[in-house]
């Protein structure tokens, strides 16, 4: 029998990480700030636990691209607030969930697996779900969305790469440690706005955007690649959808949004394909922690001389 615990992680990760709206909308911080709160937080924590281990700037095997990693999530949040600030929320969300057809894609380009039908197609489904769900906010096609669109594809398909980077590394790496390199770059670049907006902040904001970062940049995170670390990708791409849903209710619990027919066939159609996923994901390539796969994996980025 299949262990539940990936499936209860992803759930519960997914569920912490709609939530960042309601932290957004609660704060005055700028975006900029905001993500030194949501990446700095969990860097700064983990930072004297990686200096102990001697990881601070990675492992010889795999450092170059845990790295790059890295660095991809720091300009993919670039473009993520960038992408937030020129389009609608209902762009950027439709196009953000792009990301699991791109990793889909780009594992199939690498690994040279071939693509499977039902696996395109639960993740069409689970898109089109998105698409329902913010029907009637509309969809704008003025300059600055176009160029906001732009930034938004391109940060769904840098984090389909970096994720593809991460889950890699979770093959011979533990979650807290990916979390460490996930967030180091981009720690660096945002903390300094976050530390510019400081004073000018009540202590209550700062506290609420701390706890931000903590509760997504830790503890969500940390269920997604524990998730992650035991599904194979299209698998785990297509459960994240279930955020979109958690957001939707959320924003109906807290913040007077209605319910109507779009919303509800969207639900629908996420759920279906989040949980046709788990049945189509028992023929897909395993995850790849499997003993067989994961080290030869991480080497590959890495010459025979510099395991010594």
């Amino acid at each position: 029998m299949k262990s539940k615990k990936p499936l209860v992680s992803i759930i519960l990760g997914t569920l912490i990480g709609a939530s960042s709206g309601l932290f957004i909308k609660s704060i005055s911080f700028s975006s900029l700030a905001f993500s030194g709160f949501r990446m700095g937080v969990p860097f700064l924590i983990l930072l004297p636990m990686m200096i102990k281990k001697g990881l601070v700037l990675g492992p010889r095997v795999c450092r170059k691209k845990l790295w790059i990693g890295s660095l991809f999530n720091a300009a993919r949040m670039l473009l993520y607030i960038l992408a937030y600030k020129l389009t609608s929320i209902a762009n950027g969300v439709v196009l953000l969930y792009l990301w699991p057809l791109f990793a889909l894609l780009l594992e199939a380009a690498v690994r040279k697996k071939k693509l499977k039908l039902k696996e395109i197609g639960l993740l069409f489904l689970a898109l089109a779900g998105v698409i329902c769900l913010n029907l009637e906010k509309g969809f704008s096609l003025s300059p600055n969305d176009l160029m906001g669109s732009v930034c938004m594809v391109a940060s769904a398909f840098i984090f389909a790469a970096s994720a593809l980077i991460f889950k890699d590394a979770l093959a011979d790496h533990s979650e807290v440690e990916v979390l460490y390199f996930q967030n180091a770059l981009g720690a660096v670049v945002f903390l300094p706005f976050m530390l510019a907006e400081l004073p000018g902040t009540a202590a209550v904001e700062t506290g609420v955007a701390a706890i931000y970062g903590l509760l997504v940049g830790i503890i969500a995170f940390g269920c997604m690649f524990y998730a992650m670390k035991r599904m194979p990708m299209f698998q785990y791409g297509a459960l994240t959808y279930l955020e979109v849903i958690f957001g939707v209710v959320l924003g109906m619990l807290f913040l007077q949004e209605g319910f109507n027919l779009f919303k509800g066939l969207g639900i629908l159609m996420v759920l279906s394909a989040s949980i046709l996923s788990r049945f189509a994901g028992d023929s897909a390539e395993p995850a790849v922690d499997n003993a067989d796969s994961g080290p030869a994996q991480c080497a590959t980025m890495v010459s025979p001389e510099s395991k010594r």
